[in-house]
Order: structure tokens, then sequence, then C-alpha cells
């Protein structure tokens, strides 16, 4: 009777979900110590740990992202949660602005389908062993 019990627990914790937790686990009370013209980058740094992303445009503005999600047997991953904080900093590396971001701003985007023609798929293999031997002489 031991056994089956075991067994059936076994099961049933088999079947339940994993919760994940990936990018910064940035408390929000740890951004509400932030001040707005006072925390230079180190500072902010120092208090949030290094930020998930900066812009690739310039480096003054970083992001820090935090997603949970529910990770079922055999199903795709549900999103629980997203929580991402945008933090602004003017010239002289002071903060300038914080802003968070909920899942009503947040836009869905379709990855393109097209593809760029490359070399490797015009020549053959034989070709590219031949091209990659005497391309350094």
């Amino acid at each position: 009777m031991k056994k089956i019990g075991l067994g059936l627990a076994l099961l049933l914790t088999a079947c339940a979900g994993t919760t994940e937790i990936h990018g910064s686990l940035v408390k929000p009370a740890d951004v509400d110590r932030l001040r707005v013209g006072v925390h230079n980058q180190q500072q902010v740094m120092r208090i949030l740990g290094t930020p998930t992303t900066t812009s690739t445009l310039n480096d003054e503005t970083w992001y820090y992202i935090t997603e949970t999600k529910i990770r079922k047997p055999l199903a795709k991953p549900e999103l629980k949660d997203r929580q991402v904080f945008v933090l602004v900093f003017n010239k002289d590396g002071l903060l300038d602005r914080i802003a968070e971001k909920d899942e009503l701003s947040a836009k869905e985007f379709e990855p393109s389908k097209e593809t760029t023609n490359s070399q490797g798929k015009d020549i053959g293999i034989v070709d590219q062993i031949y091209w990659n031997l005497t391309s350094g002489i």
C-alpha cells in the first residue's frame, strides 16, 4: 500500500509545473530608493546590479527585465509575469527618468521569414574547402 501511495505521489509531482525566472531580479523597493538627478550610473549599478540590456543607440538607457514563466510537462511555457524598468541617464551620467513598462505597452512582432543570400548556398563543399585553403595565400 505504501508503494502505491509513493508511486501516486511521484506521478502527481511529475505533472506539476515549474516556475522559471529569467532576467534581473529587481525589487520595486530598490527602484524606489533611486533619486532622479542624484544617483549616477555607478550608484544605480550598485543598488540594482548590472542592467539586463542597454539601448542599442546609446548607453544612456538601461533596461532591467524580469520574466516569470510557468512550465508544465508537454506544454509550451506560459508567461506569468513580465516586469520592465527603464532608466534613462543624462549626458552627465545622472539618472534623468525612471519608467516601468507593463503588458499593455508591449508590442508583439513577427520575425521576418526572408533570408539573406550567401555564397555558401551557391558553391559546393569542395569549393568552400578549396576557397578557405587558398584564401590565405
